[in-house]
C-alpha cells in the first residue's frame, strides 16, 4: 500500500505543479518567499545564498564561517548607507578579527558567478555591491532572543533567522557590527 503524505504549506510558499494524480495536483516545494533575497527581482533563495557564502568564505585563507544572516538594504533604510539597493550580510567567523576589502568583495564576485541576473543588475549599476559586516557569535544569540520576544514563541522553538524581514531584527544586528 503506498504512503500518502499530507503537507501543509504556508502562505507565500512557492511551489511548482509537476503533474497530476487523478485530478489532484502533484506539487514540488521550491522555496519560501520570506526566505529569498530580491532587491530587483533576482530571487536568491536562502539555500543558494548559503552555498555561495560558504564558497566565498572558503576563499579566505584560515577563516571558517560560524553564523550568518542577511537583509535587503531597504529594510535598514538610511542605516544601510547607500542609494543603490543591495544585500547587507552579517557574519561571525573564526580565524579573522577583521575583513579586508578584497575578502568582502569576494562574496559579490561569487554571487555574480552563480546568478547571471544578479551580475546583469550589478553591471548596469541598478544593484550595489554586497556589504559584508563582521559580528560576534554572541550577536546571533541576541538576534535569536529578540526574534523570540517579537514572535512570542519560546526561545527553544525558534530557528535562527537567516533572511531578516523585520527592521527591528536588522537594526539589532547592525548595532553589533565589529567591522
Amino acid at each position: 500500500m503506498p504512503f500518502i503524505l499530507c503537507h501543509r504549506y504556508r502562505l507565500g510558499d512557492v511551489v511548482r505543479v509537476t503533474g497530476f494524480h487523478n485530478k489532484s495536483p502533484i506539487v514540488e516545494f521550491l522555496y519560501r518567499k520570506s526566505q529569498t533575497l530580491s532587491v530587483r527581482g533576482e530571487q536568491v533563495t536562502e539555500d543558494e545564498f548559503y552555498r555561495v557564502l560558504l564558497r566565498a568564505v572558503g576563499l579566505w585563507p584560515g577563516v571558517t564561517l560560524i553564523n550568518y544572516c542577511c537583509a535587503e538594504s531597504g529594510i535598514l533604510g538610511h542605516l544601510s548607507g547607500g542609494s543603490d539597493p543591495h544585500y547587507e550580510v552579517f557574519i561571525a567567523v573564526k580565524g579573522a578579527r577583521d575583513l579586508s576589502e578584497e575578502q568582502r568583495y569576494k562574496l559579490d564576485q561569487v554571487l555574480q558567478e552563480h546568478f547571471p541576473l544578479y551580475k546583469s543588475f550589478r553591471f548596469k549599476g541598478s544593484i550595489g555591491p554586497v556589504r559584508v559586516h563582521l559580528t560576534s557569535p554572541k550577536s546571533f544569540y541576541n538576534l535569536l532572543e529578540l526574534s523570540s520576544s517579537l514572535s512570542g514563541a519560546p526561545l527553544h522553538t525558534i530557528q535562527p533567522p537567516r533572511t531578516l524581514r523585520y527592521r527591528e531584527l536588522a537594526e539589532s544586528i547592525r548595532k553589533q557590527v565589529l567591522s
